[in-house]
């Protein structure tokens, strides 16, 4: 109907019109003369509900509306002079087409006499009126046709219905599960005069999601910025590592998004590497040095030689050991350069902690590779997620082994972003254990619309373009800023204070106690209740972040940057409540779903089991699954089962259910 539509759009001059999942509802005055229901017969994919038939448009789902309702005016007459064709006109219109209509062969009968008994239906046709046009259109159109008694079943099962089987005048199927409201537009000019324009930039060039560039440009901004600061309010401290989901499908630019927000990063990490090269041949040389004098002091003469101090008599032993105090600590090996990696265990993220940098950035733009490996596997999911959290909460870890025993760590800082397909989200947000824990619910959400299909080619050249060499110069001015640490302990992190000014925190305040109210049992956050708790917090970090993007040596908050967090927090919570209910589906109204994405994808408006167990759904290819999937179509109205089967391809199937489309 798409094509027609755009060919008549003008001329049909519609006043109202509902914008639906599948396309519109144009809605006219009904005439005084009869109008009857119709499918299919003005184009196909054009259906007519008038008299006796109804529409179901879901405005509570955010559906766009065109027009009021008292703006509601006649149809044009050349549309009424098509939809008042007779009776006898319809009939021969459906049961003989002619005029070269393309045949149906073999696989494809069922499902056509199926389709036309329901146009047929539609449009008032019953008993031997609708058996007679249906052999018609039999003989016509399918080669060879099916034997006549087929068409009688197919007539027959489809008379049963007192109105049409294509839908406009029975009661519409319920939605499986609540539909997707649009997604929110993300609120770019909030990430600030540095950050805003470089994601603006991303967004226009790269074309991917403006949502998508956003949050990787405050993640890119948050692993710069988490070791120089922290926010202190009310004696409780908020550090400065913000974590990120961002959901898209695969082809939306996520990888060229984060490639571009991690470019200073990856610079700076590559001259890091060089100089831990460096380094290391020196610190060869000074242990090769270490360990010669070490074994002068304890075997003088004899350097070669390996001696243990429990060799040695009480005298001697109280002499190495001062000899030893005297030489001090062997020199140590300079720090692991790596901050950015990208599906570590939480073993392996302890041990780069204790080696390496104390800041480190989680960042995949293919996140099922660390949400479904080893770390958050069903068997360490719980382990790993509460580990990662106390690095969100505090900064610190413990890590106890039976071999080395334990050693507890503090100063450490940890941002993420991860960037994961739907499919993939649907599992994940899904998840009591993650969503009930508190993991997810440190992660501020996106998942935009897609920009598929529009993205024109943009001759564009980003390495030169102004405001992305301003986001690398501020980014990499936090780089390489030398870390605030304490004295003798390199990789425990001790950033600076920074504190709120009085309207700052003023505003803050009157936020905390806006968004306690909202998770309310009947507040709009009830729902992600998770989420909420945190938004606060959340506030305090992209606020602590923007400040230092915009001044590294800044000490206070001033309230725009807490407008600006509350901007981008109040986003992320929005997307909470659009995509947590979503995401949180039983299984077998997931597979349904899928089920009947697939009959409505191939056309099939008689579906058999075995069709569905050997072509359908993967999910769904086992009986159990089958048969729970089916169930949940019956349920919502979207399959009515066929009492005795019916002849399908040939063969009689004792398992035929009919589909709605």
């Amino acid at each position: 109907g798409a094509e027609w539509y755009a060919e008549h759009a003008i001329d049909l001059a519609c006043r109202r019109i509902h914008c639906t999942p599948r396309g519109h509802h144009l809605l006219y005055l009904m005439p005084d003369e009869e109008i009857r229901c119709s499918v299919g017969r003005l184009a196909p994919g054009v259906d007519v509900r008038a008299d006796g038939g109804y529409v179901v448009w879901w405005a509570a789902h955010g559906h766009k509306v065109i027009g009021e309702l008292e703006d509601i005016s006649p149809a044009p007459e050349w549309l009424m002079k098509k939809l008042k064709i007779s009776k006898s006109s319809r009939i021969s219109s459906v049961a003989a087409p002619g005029n070269g209509a393309a045949k149906i062969n073999e696989g494809g009968r069922n499902d056509h006499l199926a389709r036309a008994a329901g146009a047929l239906r539609g449009q008032g046709l019953a008993g031997e009126t609708l058996v007679v046009a249906l052999k018609a259109e039999n003989a016509e159109r399918c080669t060879p046709p099916l034997p006549d008694d087929e068409v009688v079943k197919v007539a027959k099962s489809i008379a049963r219905y007192d109105a049409p089987v294509t839908g406009g005048t029975e009661e519409e199927p319920e939605p499986l599960q609540r539909p997707v409201p649009p997604a929110p537009e993300y609120p770019l000019e909030a990430l600030g005069n540095i950050l805003g324009p470089a994601a603006k930039r991303i967004a226009e060039v790269v074309q991917a999601p403006p949502a998508i560039c956003g949050q990787s440009i405050l993640a890119a901004a948050s692993l710069a910025a988490q070791a120089h600061g922290d926010v202190f309010i009310d004696g409780r401290r908020e550090l400065l590592s913000l974590w990120f989901i961002s959901i898209a499908e695969s082809g939306e630019r996520k990888s060229a998004a984060d490639d571009i927000a991690l470019k200073p990063h990856r610079d700076h990490e590559r001259l890091m590497s060089d100089e831990h090269r460096r380094e290391m041949a020196r610190h060869k040389d000074e242990a090769v040095v270490f360990d010669i004098a070490r074994k002068s002091v304890l075997h003088p003469g004899k350097p070669k030689l390996t001696l243990v101090t429990s060799d040695l008599n009480p005298e001697d032993r109280k002499k190495a050991a001062k000899a030893l105090a005297k030489l001090g600590p062997a020199p140590p090996p300079p720090l692991k350069p790596w901050i950015i990696v990208s599906a570590p265990t939480l073993e392996g993220l302890h041990k780069l902690y204790r080696d390496g940098q104390p800041s480190i950035g989680l960042f995949h733009d293919d996140g099922g590779e660390f949400l479904g490996g080893y770390s958050m596997g069903r068997d360490h999911r719980m382990k790993s997620a509460a580990g990662m959290s106390k690095l969100w909460d505090r900064g610190e870890f413990d890590r106890i082994r039976g071999s080395d025993g334990m050693d507890k760590f503090f100063g450490r800082r940890l941002a993420l972003h991860l960037m994961i397909q739907p499919v993939i989200a649907e599992t994940i947000l899904g998840d009591a254990l993650l969503c009930g824990q508190g993991f997810l619910a440190r992660c501020l959400l996106a998942w935009p619309s897609t920009r598929i299909g529009g993205r024109a080619y943009a001759a564009t050249d980003l390495s030169a373009d102004p405001a992305l060499a301003k986001y690398n110069a501020a980014i990499t001015a936090l780089l390489e800023r030398d870390l605030p640490v304490e004295p003798d302990v390199p990789q425990e992190l001790k950033p600076r204070t920074l504190q709120l000014k009085p309207d700052a925190k003023q505003r803050w305040v009157a936020l905390h106690d806006h968004i306690e109210e909202s998770m309310a049992s009947t507040g709009e956050l009830y729902s992600v209740r998770a989420w909420g708790s945190k938004a606060p917090a959340q506030m305090l970090r992209i606020a602590g972040v923007l400040t230092l993007v915009d001044d590294p040596g800044a000490s206070v908050i001033r309230v725009e940057a807490i407008n600006q967090g509350a901007e981008l927090v109040v986003h992320a919570l929005a997307e909470a409540v659009r995509i947590i209910g979503t995401t949180q589906v039983p299984v077998e109204v997931q597979h349904a779903q899928a089920l009947l994405d697939w009959c409505h994808g191939v056309n099939a408006l008689l579906l058999h089991s075995g069709a569905a167990l050997q072509l359908g759904p993967y999910a769904i290819r086992t009986k159990a699954a089958f048969d729970a999937a089916i169930r949940e179509l019956e349920r919502a109205g979207w399959a009515t089962a066929v009492p005795g089967g019916a002849r399908i391809d040939g063969k009689h199937r004792r398992r035929v259910w009919e589909i709605h489309p």
